[in-house]
């Protein structure tokens, strides 16, 4: 497992091979449709105990059971102010956690440029950076943005595709935005609704 820290938030990423935390249990939510993958409730569980170690030196919590409010976003009804994300992707998952607020991440194992994702989704900055970059970068770069776009609408909750180009670029203009280092062939980014200086 690969754990990271700053003023900002703190990231878990997980290989889908690893078991070095218990998996979350989980309690369903009928409109989430694809449920958590073991790497995923893995990451978010070496996550949460991370936290709580901090917070309580000593202490060994179990580890607490995944609930989702509306459109899927995960929640710990036990931590309310818990305020994290889950994302997975290929191998790896990843899961984060802030103090400051509402967060979201993406991981995305690089894929092939989709322009009619791109024309659906992407603000209008995005596509015309996009369409002026060389073929043999378009798909890192798409997929940069692809995680951007996910981890944006996982800070509202909201489910894959909620938001077109203009409320998506609206939204994003509010949030701060975090590309960590992310594994070789891989998009990470984390949002975060927290006030800009």
């Amino acid at each position: 497992m690969i754990f990271s820290e700053n003023s900002f938030f703190s990231l878990a990423l997980l290989r889908v091979d690893e078991t070095d935390a218990d998996a979350f249990s989980l309690r369903g939510d009928p409109n989430h449709a694809a449920p958590l993958s073991r790497a995923g409730r893995q990451a978010a569980g070496a996550l949460f105990l991370a936290f709580y170690a901090a917070l309580r030196p000593g202490e060994t919590p179990p580890v607490p059971a995944v609930d989702y409010i509306k459109k899927g976003k995960p929640v710990l009804p036990a931590f309310p102010d818990f305020h994290y994300s889950i994302s997975h992707s290929g191998e790896w998952a990843a899961a984060v956690y802030s103090p400051l607020g509402a967060v979201g991440v993406d991981i995305q194992k690089i894929s092939r440029f989709a322009p009619r994702v791109m024309n659906k989704c992407f603000a209008p900055d995005d596509i015309a950076l996009l369409e002026k970059t060389e073929e043999k970068q378009k798909d890192a770069l798409f997929t940069r943005l692809w995680a951007e776009y996910e981890a944006v609408i996982k800070v509202f909750g909201g489910g894959l595709l909620s938001l077109s180009k203009e409320p998506y670029a609206e939204a994003r203009k509010n949030l701060r935005l975090f590309y960590p280092a992310a594994p070789a062939g891989y998009a990470l980014c984390v949002a975060l609704d927290a006030p800009k200086p």
